[in-house]
């Protein structure tokens, strides 16, 4: 996949909270540089609004609101007492959402892309949304990920997060 900014579009900057002087929330410590080239961070967010595999499997829509409403939450937080958090700007970063398609096949390749340039930036990624069709490409892009690093040290993960409860 030909990696530009077609694929993907920058979180919301309406998401990215700010608190009030001296109160400082995870918006205003989030990067959100594009492209993830030469960026190194412990966690990188990245969304898939979508909900058409729900659709195709008779489901209930609703998951592709999921991303922007995670965010809208999880950007108000105050971030934690960890000093190095709040000094650091490499601590998370947030490389924004797939654009999805009508084509259940090209939007997972674009979430597995940007997993994957997620990945090579970070040691965690937490992926935001879609329906459950969305862990097989996260799955996928942390097996193609951790094949090529094979060789380096530590691990990496991914945390994918459904938002819509169906069990």
């Amino acid at each position: 996949m030909d990696f530009t900014e077609e694929f993907r579009k920058s979180v919301d900057p309406e998401l990215l909270f700010k608190g009030r002087p001296g109160d400082v929330r995870l918006g205003e410590l989030v990067s959100t540089t594009w492209p993830l080239v030469g960026v190194t961070t412990r966690i990188c967010i990245v969304g898939a609004p979508d909900d058409l595999g729900v659709h195709l499997n008779r489901g209930r829509r609703g998951a592709a609101g999921g991303p922007s409403a995670i965010r809208r939450e999880l950007y108000r937080m105050t971030p934690p007492m960890d000093k190095a958090f709040e000094v650091d700007p490499g601590v998370f970063c947030d490389a924004g959402d797939i654009l999805p398609g009508s084509d259940i096949t090209a939007n997972h390749r674009r979430a597995q892309s940007l997993c994957e340039l997620a990945l090579n930036a970070s040691r965690a990624v937490v992926a935001l949304g879609g329906g459950n069709d969305y862990s097989a490409p996260h799955a996928r892009a942390l097996r193609e990920v951790s094949a090529a690093q094979k060789d380096a040290t530590g691990t990496i993960g991914i945390l994918t997060v459904d938002p819509h409860l169906d069990v």
